[in-house]
């Protein structure tokens, strides 16, 4: 309105003065109206919400996707798969796609993954800065397009991010991708979004530092200005405690400070958007995710019978692992290599924490000793570490038994071993076992059976020392008994011992003579072995000559069956050899460092083949599809043109840094596949965290 001061009667009405006058800053000002009116009508409000809807159909786009993959290999899965008698196109295309998903990069996350997140992250760049342009001539004509399409931006990825986090999630039915590897996209889209708000941030406030005319309405407590500031704490709070490094290391920190923080940024949000056009939509749906996936959870998940707990028994194997039984009961069914949320309220109320079921869930009952009928229970092996499992170690030292509550099963592979498998390799690190143990079972069983493809199946397990053999030993015994000599075997890489020297071990039978040959790793420690002959034949005066060749016909270093088993050595020999010839052996032997060393490691009573220092699998892995050097040699396939037709498949879980190289090992395999060696190449890994 028009004034007047009271006593000079100066006018001070501002209706009809020049945009250039300071006191034109307003849309009482018909210049400063109209200039505004300009600037919507060039870059119109609304028009930057579109952004938030390319978005969202970016996303779905590739959950549509693989939702349409996860019904064909649903719909694939119920018919039978016969050979091919050569590699057929659809298997080299798919040789090429895990070329790139397997590859892993330096810092531990694989090819694929990063080129997806690097489209997301163009995607979204380029949505960001194209449009132009970025400001406008003063805030007060309206938010500046740079900003306000960036936070619409990231507002959309909100329901995205919450819906790849849930352990019960929408995607994974649809896709059958398993949460747990959801997760890595769910912390990687929330760095997108956190740039995202970030631009946003630094936008408005540059807005605002070049409109002087706005700064008098940041004195209102409550403006979007303010509740922008928490929304973006809130956020960069939930992303760099979502850090690998810091979860890790302190995962009980992490995971409470994470709900927190949820909360916070989502309530502000709906304050700082003010349901301006479509905002509340996106936080609608985010809602509904959280609802869907806890509820899910609750309702589906929580199996623990009359929610009054589990009893689950404790022991310390040997102090440093953990042996965790829980009776299963009715309406608890899993999957091999599947995991469950174990929650100790008497230790840790609000913690629970994710163990992989060791056990199968048998379909049969078994009786005890009071003949009642009871069911397999489950079988979980925990490293002690840091934090809950710590505890669980103390306390398993004075007492065996604790109330426990279960969520799950979740995660597993969705491997058909019914579809053409014929050679399978499982790969383990340390306590990593557990993850891998219950498809080795699973698969022993399956090889029994008549119409079974499989024809061999080899664990690899990596560890420190020789006793943790004991964390399964009855289990692998029980899976080697039950299997046809030579169809499944195991390798130990024991990394944390000192080999012994070089050996020949013979073990006398009825028949014949099984001869076993070891050696040890060379890289390691080959500056500090001590290359005394160790005689394990009394009155033998040396080993053999690696010369004769009589001797080549049946132990030659080339076409010696190095696993237990497999060997059908029927000729005696003399074993007379000097030390420099049992060097000259040693030397024969060594293959980048590494050193086969079957050793039965007779205290177990576990068939094994055991070498000493680390596995390069880059080395290892073709080896094992072509017979190579006959070192660990599984599933040999020959046909009359010397190429190889099987499909084979890697499964592995161990520390990250295993993942890599075992990753990177198979994707270079795919090459196989490529030049038409070999069928199919798979490859499953899990790790010790998310």
């Amino acid at each position: 309105m028009p004034s007047s001061s009271a006593g000079g009667g100066t006018d001070t009405n501002t209706t009809y003065l020049p945009l250039s006058d300071p006191r034109c800053n307003d849309f009482v000002c018909l210049a400063f109206k109209a200039a505004g009116d300009a600037s919507q009508g060039e870059i119109p409000f609304a028009s930057q919400f579109v952004y938030g809807h390319y978005a969202v159909c970016y996303y779905s786009a590739f959950v549509i996707f693989f939702s349409i993959l996860y019904l064909h290999r649903r719909l694939s899965a119920a018919f039978v798969e016969y050979p091919e008698p050569n590699t057929t196109v659809p298997q080299k295309s798919k040789a090429l796609w895990r070329f790139i998903k397997y590859k892993k990069l330096g810092f531990g996350i694989s090819l694929g993954h990063t080129m997806m997140i690097g489209l997301a992250i163009l995607f979204m760049t380029v949505l960001t800065f194209v449009p132009r342009p970025y400001f406008r001539p003063r805030l007060s004509y309206g938010s500046p397009p740079l900003g306000l399409r960036t936070g619409v931006m990231a507002l959309a990825l909100t329901p995205a991010v919450v819906a790849l986090s849930g352990k019960y999630s929408l995607i994974t039915l649809v896709t059958g991708i398993s949460y747990e590897r959801l997760n890595i996209l769910h912390r990687h889209l929330s760095y997108v979004c956190l740039g995202l708000g970030l631009v946003h941030t630094v936008a408005v406030a540059i807005a605002i530092y070049g409109d002087s005319n706005y700064w008098p309405l940041l004195e209102k407590i409550g403006s979007a200005e303010y509740t922008g500031v928490i929304v973006l704490i809130g956020l960069l709070f939930l992303t760099i405690f979502s850090i690998p490094w810091f979860r890790q290391r302190f995962y009980e920190a992490f995971a409470s400070s994470h709900i927190f923080f949820y909360f916070l940024y989502l309530g502000f949000l709906f304050w700082h958007t003010a349901n301006r056009i479509d905002t509340w939509m996106y936080l609608y749906t985010t809602v509904a995710m959280s609802l869907f996936s806890n509820l899910g959870r609750l309702l589906l998940k929580f199996k623990t019978p009359r929610w009054s707990g589990s009893t689950a028994t404790i022991q310390d194997i040997d102090g440093e692992m953990l042996r965790i039984t829980i009776p299963a009961f009715n309406g608890m069914n899993w999957k091999p290599g599947q995991h469950v949320y174990l929650r100790f309220p008497s230790v840790s109320p609000l913690e629970n924490h994710p163990f992989t079921i060791v056990s199968l869930c048998e379909e049969t009952f078994v009786t005890d000793k009071s003949g009642i009928s009871t069911r397999t229970p489950l079988l979980f092996l925990v490293k002690a570490k840091k934090g809950l499992t710590k505890r669980l170690m103390k306390i398993a030292q004075q007492r065996t038994t604790l109330k426990a509550f279960i969520d799950g099963p979740y995660g597993g592979n969705h491997l058909n071993f019914r579809s053409g498998y014929e050679q399978v390799i499982l790969i383990a690190g340390g306590s990593g076992i557990s993850a891998v143990l219950p498809l080795f079972l699973v698969l022993c069983k399956n090889m029994t059976k008549m119409d079974s493809t499989l024809k061999s199946v080899r664990l690899i397990w990596v560890i420190k020392n020789r006793r943790a053999q004991a964390w399964v030993q009855e289990e692998l015994r029980a899976a080697l008994a039950i299997t046809v000599p030579g169809t499944a075997e195991i390798s130990l890489f024991i990394t944390g011992e000192r080999n012994r020297v070089e050996q020949l071990a013979f073990s006398f039978g009825a028949d014949d003579i099984e001869l076993e040959a070891g050696f040890e790793n060379g890289r390691k420690v080959s500056e500090e072995v001590d290359l005394e002959e160790e005689r394990l034949i009394p009155g033998s005066d040396g080993i053999l000559d690696p010369q004769d060749q009589d001797l080549n016909k049946f132990v030659s270093l080339d076409d010696l069956e190095m696993e237990l088993g497999m060997g059908d050595v029927t000729s005696e020999h003399d074993v007379d050899v000097d030390d420099n010839e049992e060097e000259k052996l040693v030397q024969r032997h060594q293959m980048d460092g590494q050193h086969e060393n079957p050793d039965p490691y007779c205290d177990y009573g576990i068939k094994a083949c055991i070498s000493h220092g680390r596995p390069y699998f880059q080395d290892v892995l073709p080896r094992l599809l072509l017979g190579g050097g006959r070192i660990c040699v599984i599933g040999e396939f020959r046909f009359p043109n010397r190429i190889y037709l099987f499909l084979l498949i890697f499964l592995g879980c161990g520390p990250q840094d295993m993942n890599i190289d075992l990753s990177n090992a198979v994707a270079a395999c795919q090459t196989r596949v490529l030049s038409g060696q070999v069928r199919e190449i798979s490859l499953w890994t899990e790790a010790f965290g998310w």
